[in-house]
């Protein structure tokens, strides 16, 4: 037969209180586990929603954009100088000029293959015209810096002295 071991009832009441207590706390902390669980899978949800939601908004804008490109735009040059003028510059009429000058034709601004258009001077009378200076000569290639002069051996008697050292 098997003996029963006899336990003091004071140390049977706090093995059962402490075990009680223990599983109290055990369905506590799987109650608040389920409770983190469930408020994850929520946030889960509405992150995946609003993620499908911010998808489907950036694949209507790239439709958009692919129909704007289909459409091309015309660009305007800010930097474009129009061909009359905007109303903007200062003009000054022949009767402002000085009544013995001769008013100067207008300088072309329009841009050609080279460049802007050089502004064209008229002939002063008296003068012929002059041909343009040839251009200049190109420099010489540049020399070399002079040489060291080399060291004179000043140790004539070969005592292996010199009066350098």
């Amino acid at each position: 037969m098997m003996s029963v071991i006899q336990v003091d009832p004071r140390v049977q009441a706090l093995f059962d209180q402490n075990l009680a207590q223990t599983r109290r706390r055990g369905e506590e902390i799987t109650g608040n586990l389920r409770a983190e669980q469930q408020r994850i899978a929520a946030q889960l949800r509405e992150n995946t929603e609003k993620f499908a939601r911010q998808r489907e908004e950036i694949k209507g804008q790239l439709a958009q954009l692919d129909q704007q490109k289909e459409q091309p735009k015309r660009a305007s040059n800010p930097w474009a100088k129009p061909a009359q003028g905007d109303g903007n510059e200062l003009s000054f009429a022949t009767e402002d000029d000085d009544p013995g000058h001769a008013v100067p034709p207008p300088v072309s601004h329009q841009p050609q293959t080279g460049g802007w258009a050089a502004p064209q001077a008229a002939p002063q009378p008296g003068f012929p015209p002059q041909p343009a200076a040839a251009p200049p000569a190109p420099l010489p290639p540049r020399q070399a810096p002079p040489r060291r002069r080399p060291i004179e051996d000043d140790d004539e008697d070969m005592s292996g002295q010199s009066w350098l050292s």
